[in-house]
């Protein structure tokens, strides 16, 4: 039940960020592209369905076919309820 928000920033080059929220079960939950400010990821306020464990993948647009490249600052946050 926890609600969390999960942010993508890149830090330098040209990264075009892109996040993933799957399931314990490899079952995707949530993504973003492009919700943060420029053209960062944010998952924001997603709603935990249950306890167990979840896995984040921090990439870039098109995945292994992009062009873009650079450093990146991953955070999760608790948002209070």
């Amino acid at each position: 039940g926890d609600v969390v928000t999960i942010e993508m920033t890149a830090t330098d080059g040209d990264l075009d960020p892109l996040l993933l929220l799957f399931s314990a079960e490899s079952v995707q939950l949530a993504q973003d592209d492009d919700s943060g400010p420029g053209k960062n990821a944010r998952i924001a306020a997603f709603s935990i369905p249950a306890d167990g464990t979840y896995y984040v993948i921090a990439t870039r647009y098109e995945f292994q076919n992009g062009q873009t490249r650079g450093s990146y600052q991953l955070s999760l946050t608790r948002d209070s309820g």
